[in-house]
Formats: C-alpha cells, sequence, structure tokens
C-alpha cells in the first residue's frame, strides 16, 4: 500500500528521495529523483479529487483503500502531514528552476477544501467519511495539524483566507489545551489532577515544570508560525505562576497489586 502522512509518510519519503538525488550526481541520486516523483504523482492520480477517498491506494488496484481499511481513511492528520511536506518540496524544487504546477493544484484544491471544513470554534473534524463532507469523527483534538499548511498557502498565494484560518485553528488548540496546560498525547486513558483522576482520553498534564515548559512552547510555536511573535508574547506563561502536577496515572499504577506473586 502507499499512504499519506502520520505513519505511512511517503510524501515525505518522496522528499527525501528529491533531497538526496540533488546531493548525489551519480546513477544512484538518478533513480531516487524518479522513484520520489513516481511517488508523488501515484498519489494525485490515485487521490484526484475532494473531498478524499482516503489517504492512500491499494498498490495492485491503483485506487483508494476499502472502507474496511479505517487506517487510511481521509483523517485530517493523515492528509495534511503530507501536504505540507509537498508544498514545501514544491518551493525548493521551484527554486531549482524546477516547475510542478500539478503539485500546488492538488495541494490547493485540498486546502481550500479544508477551509470549508473548519467549525465556528476554529476546529477541524478528526476524520470524514470517505468522499464525503460528512463527518466521522467530530473530535477537533488534530486542529494543530492544518496550521503550518494554511500558512504556507497563504504565502504562495496571498489570500487572507488561509492565514485566517491558521489563526482561528491556532487559537482552538491554545485556548482549549495551551491555557491549561495539557497536550494530546496516545495511549494515555486518564489524566492526574492534584490528587484525583479525572476521565479525558489522551490529555495529560505536564509531570514537571521542565515539561510543561517544553509542551507548552510546542503549542505556542504553532501560534508563532501562524502569526509571529507578539501574539506567542501574549502566550507565555510567567515562571513563577508555575506549577508542578505529578506524573499521570499508568495502567500498572491502577490495577491493585498482587502480595502473593
Amino acid at each position: 500500500m502507499v499512504a499519506m502522512g502520520f505513519v505511512g509518510k511517503n510524501i515525505e519519503c518522496a522528499d527525501e528521495l528529491l533531497r538526496e538525488s540533488d546531493r548525489d550526481t551519480t546513477e544512484r541520486g538518478q533513480r531516487m529523483r524518479q522513484t520520489g516523483l513516481a511517488i508523488v504523482s501515484s498519489l494525485i492520480q490515485a487521490l484526484p479529487t475532494e473531498p478524499l477517498q482516503g489517504t492512500g491506494y491499494d498498490l495492485k488496484t491503483g485506487k483508494a483503500w476499502e472502507p474496511e481499511h479505517d487506517w487510511l481513511a481521509p483523517w485530517l492528520r493523515n492528509a495534511t502531514e503530507d501536504m505540507r511536506v509537498l508544498m514545501r518540496a514544491y518551493r525548493r524544487e521551484r527554486a531549482e528552476g524546477r516547475r510542478h504546477p500539478e503539485w500546488f493544484a492538488w495541494v490547493k484544491q485540498y486546502a481550500d477544501w479544508l477551509v470549508q471544513q473548519q467549525r465556528t470554534d476554529g476546529s477541524f473534524p478528526r476524520r470524514w467519511k470517505r468522499a464525503s463532507n460528512e463527518v466521522e469523527e467530530a473530535s477537533g483534538t488534530t486542529s494543530y495539524n492544518p496550521v503550518p499548511l494554511l500558512v504556507l498557502m497563504s504565502e504562495e498565494t496571498g489570500d487572507p483566507k488561509y492565514r485566517q484560518s491558521a489563526i482561528r485553528a491556532a487559537e482552538y488548540v491554545w485556548s482549549n489545551w495551551g491555557t491549561r496546560r495539557l497536550y494530546r498525547r496516545r495511549n494515555r486513558q486518564s489524566i492526574r489532577c492534584a490528587s484525583s483522576t479525572v476521565s479525558a482520553p489522551r490529555l495529560t498534564p505536564c509531570a514537571s515544570n521542565r515539561d510543561r515548559d517544553a509542551q507548552v512552547f510546542c503549542i505556542m510555536r504553532i501560534v508563532t508560525v501562524a502569526v509571529g511573535d507578539t501574539l506567542l508574547s501574549a502566550r507565555v506563561i510567567p515562571a513563577e505562576e508555575s506549577v508542578t502536577l505529578p506524573p499521570p496515572l499508568e495502567a500498572n499504577d491502577a490495577a491493585p497489586k498482587n502480595e502473593a506473586s
């Protein structure tokens, strides 16, 4: 299979091949370039329209994966991550005199559709049904993902709608998690706040001031990319307001100990 973003990262792999081909002028480098270009071309051909039919395709058929493969459905993260990489590759290639108008058209088509999917609170759905605007997973937890792509599109087109959308998404992430010093993390089913455990899947408070600062910076970095240092400085939490929180409750901690063993 060929898959976009997250754990597939086929366009990111293609970009790495193209980068290496620029460093290697031998036959090896030429093969890498051909392979990288073919990967990108195959995804554009397999997933040409919006809404996307999926975020990957079957190598046997050249078509989007069937519905039973949910992890290759139109996830916000999968498509957006690799679209962002492709836009950066597009800019780098253009600087070298190599034109790929079909790359830009494909990404812009996706970005234009994505802006229309943004909700009034600035968030984006986590997943859609295939080839549809109908939402499959409404959670806004991955709304941070479109921000860099939308900023790139704003720079490329001069259209302020992309930048405005990026700011709204970044504000959503900040107001829902950054201000509470929470970050999204997989494989966590609860968070511990003071002495109590509260149900909040995949949201974990920082275990220390140092970790908290690093995690808040990640959210701040998204905002900075979108709107510059002014908004960043307005969001900085003073050091004297730092609070040390206990580490998250692990599954093993929650299970009773077997003293007999």
